[in-house]
């Protein structure tokens, strides 16, 4: 489900209709700055975080979101319903000089948190994270433990890093945070995950991010989501 943004709200299935997978309005200190596909990134010409288009394009089964970061530096996204949902991060070099980068990350905002009385059960999953570079999946399962689950699974790129952000005092020990996937996290973590790169864009040059999940319909319920033990790359593409 795409918000008027053009960005996904919701993923839900009709076996589980008490679950949108995402962190939403409820949850009173999420906000827009970490919703699903919002960033940031850092370069040798500054940092600047994404969330809020600047222009964008959204029908009931695609959207096209476009960022202007930095002088000489755009992002745009692209979303296409299919048999999965496809999503494509394209940071693009616009400017006249080489562009390093040494940070970039994008927000999956899964609602892993904890409630009283059992009723994370119906509402909340535990998200699993395998930041294995062009092999990196992640997988969102209700925290009942039965299916359907929900697995992404980068197609081009590489995803080598992720990080908890907005855990704090006022959060507690129940909520686990945002759940930040990141291309490098060299600024802040050079040797995480086994030491992150930096990456260097030629002019007009780009770097494209790009993952899938399951799903028929960008704005429409019961996705045909399988229910595997684990993501796998023998999924069809």
């Amino acid at each position: 489900m795409l918000d008027d943004q053009g960005r996904p709200a919701a993923f839900r299935h009709d076996r589980l209709p008490g679950l949108g997978f995402l962190l939403g309005e409820g949850d009173t200190w999420h906000t827009a700055d970490r919703a699903w596909g919002a960033g940031f990134v850092v370069t040798d010409r500054g940092a600047a975080q994404w969330s809020v288009p600047d222009d964008r394009t959204v029908t009931d089964t695609a959207a096209t979101q476009r960022f202007q970061l930095l002088d000489g530096l755009a992002l745009q996204v692209e979303r296409q319903a299919g048999d999965r949902l496809r999503e494509t991060y394209r940071w693009a070099n616009t400017g006249d000089s080489p562009l390093r980068i040494t940070s970039l990350a994008v927000s999956t905002p899964w609602r892993d948190v904890y409630a009283a009385d059992g009723v994370a059960h119906g509402t909340a999953v535990h998200a699993h994270l395998s930041a294995t570079g062009a092999q990196a999946w992640a997988l969102a399962k209700p925290m009942h433990g039965r299916g359907p689950f929900l697995g992404l699974t980068v197609r081009e790129g590489a995803v080598r890093a992720y990080s908890v952000e907005a855990r704090n005092q006022f959060t507690g020990s129940n909520v686990r945070g945002h759940l930040l996937l990141h291309v490098t996290d060299h600024a802040r973590h050079a040797h995480a995950f086994g030491g992150q790169p930096t990456l260097t864009l030629a002019p007009g040059a780009s770097y494209r991010l790009v993952w899938s999940l399951p799903g028929s319909r960008t704005r429409r319920p019961s996705w045909p989501w399988p229910s595997p033990p684990w993501p796998s790359r023998t999924w069809p593409r």
